[in-house]
């Protein structure tokens, strides 16, 4: 019995600890702080279908989700080292579904396959630093979209390889690309200090 009821103080802490966590209180003194507050109950509906359908987080996750949001609003604006490194995080993650955009372009409706989202921070990591022998944003961005169609079609299960117009259409906008870029690279030269 002394076991079931040491059992049932821990879970009931617990659940006060998770509640008490997730929970913000209301210090309602003004008319403004009021205005401010009604202003955060109306943004719940739209911000719960972004947070469960955009952000894919299952809603059993919510008081992790709101913990995020008062470390977020907690932050100490005095402190850039700190509101620059969740800036990164916030970056990480987007770069985390790109990665996943990205193995959807590649192996099509394959999902037991991946993209490394470490790679694409290694490449975007290289850029920011302005890494020695690396290839120039334009020049990288050209490759990408010069190679795609032919990996796509090695690894998606849609086959390029049958339709050679669409091939052919591919090449003719890539050398588009190609003119463009030179056309554009004197002006980009100068912004990126290479």
């Amino acid at each position: 019995m002394k076991k079931n009821l040491s059992f049932l103080a821990f879970v009931a802490l617990v659940i006060f600890t998770s509640c008490n966590n997730a929970d913000v209180k209301e210090n309602l003194r003004t008319d403004v702080d009021s205005l401010v507050y009604d202003l955060g109950i109306a943004q719940t509906d739209d911000l719960f279908r972004y947070i469960t359908k955009e952000l894919e987080v299952d809603s059993a996750l919510m008081g992790e989700v709101i913990k995020g949001m008062k470390e977020g609003v907690s932050l100490d604006k005095n402190n850039k080292n700190r509101e620059a490194y969740y800036k990164g995080v916030t970056i990480g993650m987007q770069i985390y579904q790109m990665a996943q955009e990205v193995a959807k372009d590649v192996y099509g409706n394959d999902t037991t396959k991946e993209i490394n989202p470490k790679n694409l921070l290694a490449g975007i990591v290289a850029g920011l630093k302005h890494k020695k022998g690396i290839k120039k944003p334009e020049e990288a961005y050209h490759d990408y979209y010069k190679n795609l169609p032919r990996i796509k079609s090695r690894y998606s299960d849609i086959e390029f390889n049958d339709n050679t117009e669409v091939v052919a259409e591919v090449a003719e906008l890539v050398e588009e690309i190609d003119s463009c870029i030179d056309t554009l690279a004197c002006d980009v030269e100068g912004h990126y200090g290479y």
